[in-house]
């Protein structure tokens, strides 16, 4: 899994996998957040701890942007493993139908077969570098006829 980088294709389940991540850590900090009372939910307070309400949602946007460019990465990945630019990430800016769209698309549409102009599959991958995986030992008819025939 290549969490930092944008080269390569990604396939469903990597996503599936960091999208349910990203949503499990954000909720995460922000129940951590709000429960500490670093956060409330009005902010009629004026001052929190000492710090001003720009710098406690400044604070909390800083927490969550790890897992938002892990997601983003994620994101890109699968388009390539459709075929399609990166760019297509742009999507995610519609409001509403955007999110809607990249996450039916990026998590419920197989990649395309094969090799494409962005690498080989992801499968395809697993396969080949699987130390753990059988080798083919079945014998071919040719090699099956001959040995019927001794």
């Amino acid at each position: 899994m290549n969490l930092l980088f944008l080269s390569g294709r990604g396939d469903r389940y990597e996503y599936w996998l960091l999208l349910s991540s990203a949503i499990t850590y954000s909720t995460a900090t922000t129940y951590i957040v709000v429960s500490t009372g670093v956060l409330p939910l009005t902010f009629h307070y004026g001052q929190i701890f000492g710090f001003g309400e720009q710098t406690i949602i400044l604070l909390f946007v800083v927490m969550n942007i790890p897992s938002a460019v892990i997601l983003m990465n994620a994101s890109v990945r699968r388009y390539h493993d459709l075929d399609k630019s990166g760019y297509w990430f742009a999507v995610f800016l519609i409001p509403v139908l955007g999110l809607v769209w990249q996450i039916v698309e990026l998590g419920f549409s197989s990649g395309t077969k094969g090799t494409n102009k962005f690498g080989a599959s992801p499968r395809e991958l697993e396969i080949e570098n699987n130390p753990y995986r059988k080798k083919n030992t079945r014998k071919g008819v040719g090699e099956l006829a001959e040995l019927i025939n001794l």
